[in-house]
C-alpha cells in the first residue's frame, strides 16, 4: 500500500474522531432509550375515527363497565366519594371556537367529558353513557343573582347536528343535589372543586337563577355558550383568558409539552358505529383488561420520556460543563427507566393475582394496579408523573411529574 493512500486513511480516521467529540461537544442528543422501551407503534391510535371498543378498552383501566338495563352498557369511575359529582375536577376555559371547554384532570376526562351522557342512580352513583359526538363540555347552565351552575346532560337529551339543536328536557326537574355551583367570581378558576358550594344549599340556588343552557354551531364547530363571557370578566373585575384547542392525533400526545401557554391539546378521534355488537371487558376477562392497563401505561411511560429529552436538550442548549450535564441526564433517564419497569412488574404481578383469586372464588380483588394508574395516590385519576391539576398550581420544578397538558403551565411546559 502506498504512503499516499495510509496518509488519506489515517486523515480519514483522524476527522470521523473529530466530528464524533465535535457532535457531542454541541449538544447533540444521542438516544439513550433503547427503542424496546418506546411505545408499540400499534398502541398509539391515530386521532381518525375509532369505534365504540377503543372507550371500552382505554377506560377499562380507571373504572368498572355495567351492562345498565336502560342505557346498556355504561362505565363508573373508582374510588370516588360519595358526593362526587362530575365536571367539578378542573377548570372551565373559554376558546373563541367553542365557547366554554371543560379541561379535566382527570386521564380519563378526554372521553368521558366531551363524548356521551351522565346518569345518576343511587345503587351505581354517576355513570357515563358512551357517545359519537365530541362537544365541549355536554352541560345545562344556571345562572342568576350570584351564582353559575351546571350539571352533566342526562343520557335523554341527544344533539341533533342537522338541525344543530338539543332535545327539549325538564332541567328544572332534575333533583337539586345533582347541580353544581361556584360563585361568579371564582368561575374559569383552575381547581374549581375548591370552590363548590356543599350540595346542600343548591335547592336555595336554583331559585334565584334560570336555565341558560344554549349550544349551537359556529364556523361548523359545535360552540357551548352557556353563561356570558362578558358577565363573568364583569363579575371577576378584569379580562378572563382565552384559549385555543389543538388536536393530536395519539392519546399519549397529550400529556406531553407543546409550545403555546394559551393552547389546550385534545384527542377527539370521530367515533363509529360499529357493524357488530360490542361489548366492554367483563372482570373475568383478564388478558384484554391486562392488555388495555398495559398500553395506557406505555402510553404515559413514553410521554414522560419525550418531556425528560425535552429538558435534556434545553439544558445542553443552554451550555455550562457537558460532561456534568450528559452525567446527570444518564442517572435520570436511567431512573425513569427502572421506575417504568417497576410499574410494568407491578401490573403484571398484580395481573397474576387477579387471576388467581378468580380462581379459587375469592371473588374480585386488584385494588392496588388502580392504584398504580392513578399514581399510587388516593385522588383518582392522576397518573405517574403527571399533574393534570390547573397547572398553575401544579409545582414549579421541570420534573416530568410538574405539568399538566397545557403547554407552559406547568413546569417545562413549553418546548
Amino acid at each position: 500500500m502506498s504512503k499516499k493512500i495510509i496518509y488519506l486513511l489515517l486523515r480519514l480516521a483522524v476527522y470521523s474522531v473529530i466530528t464524533v467529540f465535535g457532535l457531542r461537544a454541541y449538544g447533540q442528543q444521542w438516544p439513550t432509550t433503547p427503542p424496546a422501551e418506546q411505545v408499540p407503534v400499534e398502541t398509539i391510535k391515530p386521532a381518525g375515527v375509532v369505534d365504540i371498543s377503543f372507550f371500552y378498552d382505554r377506560l377499562s383501566p380507571y373504572g368498572e363497565w355495567l351492562n345498565h338495563g336502560k342505557y346498556g352498557w355504561c362505565w363508573r369511575p373508582y374510588g370516588m366519594p360519595a358526593d362526587w359529582r362530575p365536571y367539578t375536577d378542573g377548570q372551565w376555559v373559554y376558546t373563541d371556537d367553542f365557547g366554554w371547554v371543560w379541561n379535566s384532570d382527570y386521564e380519563w376526562g378526554w372521553a368521558c367529558f366531551h363524548y356521551g351522557r351522565w346518569f345518576y342512580e343511587d345503587k351505581y352513583g354517576w355513570c357515563w353513557v358512551p357517545g359519537y359526538e365530541w362537544g365541549p363540555g355536554w352541560v345545562a347552565w344556571r345562572s342568576g343573582s350570584d351564582y353559575v351552575g351546571w350539571i352533566p346532560l342526562p343520557p335523554e337529551v341527544g344533539w341533533h347536528a342537522d338541525t344543530r339543536i338539543l332535545d327539549d328536557y325538564a332541567f328544572d326537574d332534575i333533583p337539586s343535589q345533582q347541580w353544581v355551583f361556584v360563585e361568579n367570581r371564582y368561575f374559569g378558576q383552575p381547581g374549581i372543586r375548591e370552590h363548590c358550594l356543599a350540595a346542600q344549599y343548591n335547592a336555595g340556588i336554583i331559585g334565584t337563577t334560570r336555565n341558560i343552557t344554549q349550544f349551537g354551531y359556529v364556523n361548523g364547530r359545535i360552540f357551548n355558550s352557556g353563561v356570558s363571557i362578558g358577565f363573568i370578566e364583569k363579575s371577576r373585575g378584569g379580562h378572563l383568558e382565552h384559549f385555543r384547542i389543538s388536536d393530536v392525533d395519539a392519546l399519549g400526545a397529550m400529556y406531553v409539552p407543546h409550545h403555546s401557554s394559551d393552547t389546550l391539546f385534545f384527542f377527539r378521534p370521530g367515533v363509529r358505529q360499529s357493524p357488530v355488537a360490542l361489548v366492554p371487558p367483563a372482570w373475568e376477562d383478564f388478558d384484554r383488561r391486562h392488555g388495555a392497563e398495559i398500553v395506557v401505561l406505555r402510553e404515559r411511560h413514553h410521554a414522560e420520556f419525550e418531556f425528560l429529552h425535552h429538558r435534556h436538550r434545553g439544558e445542553l442548549e443552554r451550555g455550562g460543563n457537558l460532561i456534568e450535564i450528559r452525567r446527570r441526564h444518564e442517572l435520570e433517564d436511567n431512573s425513569l427507566r427502572l421506575e417504568h419497569q417497576k410499574q410494568l412488574q407491578f401490573i403484571e404481578i398484580d395481573h397474576r393475582r387477579q387471576r388467581d383469586d378468580f380462581s379459587h372464588g375469592r371473588g374480585r380483588s386488584g385494588g392496588r394496579q388502580r392504584d398504580l394508574i392513578r399514581g399510587f395516590d388516593d385522588r383518582p385519576g392522576e397518573g405517574p408523573g403527571f399533574d393534570r391539576r390547573g397547572g398553575r398550581g401544579g409545582g414549579d420544578d421541570d420534573s416530568p411529574g410538574s405539568r399538566d397538558r397545557r403547554g407552559g403551565r406547568g413546569g417545562g411546559g413549553r418546548h
